[in-house]
């Protein structure tokens, strides 16, 4: 099932896609034809599965995506549709596996990656500059 909008068109105004049980699957908001505004997603069973921005159908500030059993996976934050700042990941128990930086979609600088094993933690460091692997 969907509810969807059209003016003059194009895509306009809120759009829901819900899964055949009825629950809401997405809901993404347009202007003119494009992604512009709050877009979220959702599991089968209701629960939030991811939320972000899009401005002219690009990705814009923050976006969260979570596990089903509502942990945090990952956080990203974009500009004009490129990876831009910090990006985070987690485990599914919430602690961190990794955490680097990009500027305009390339990563940058430190990127550090995490491994639990028996409660203690084994961190590995990547570096990037201009785009190479040192």
């Amino acid at each position: 099932m969907k509810k969807n909008k059209y003016k003059d068109g194009e895509k306009y105004g809120v759009w829901e896609d819900y899964y055949p049980n009825g629950q809401l699957m997405y809901k993404t908001n347009y202007l003119n034809g494009k992604k512009h505004g709050l877009r979220e997603s959702h599991y089968l069973d209701g629960k939030l599965k991811s939320s972000g921005s899009f401005n002219n159908d690009n990705r814009v500030g923050t976006w969260l995506e979570y596990y089903n059993n509502c942990i945090l996976w990952s956080e990203t934050t974009y500009l004009d549709g490129e990876l831009h700042g910090l990006l985070t990941q987690n485990y599914v128990t919430g602690k961190l596996s990794m955490k680097g930086n990009y500027n305009h979609g390339i990563p940058s600088g430190y990127f550090e990656s995490y491994r639990f094993i028996n409660d203690n933690i084994l961190k590995h460091n990547t570096v990037f500059k201009e785009f190479y692997l040192l």
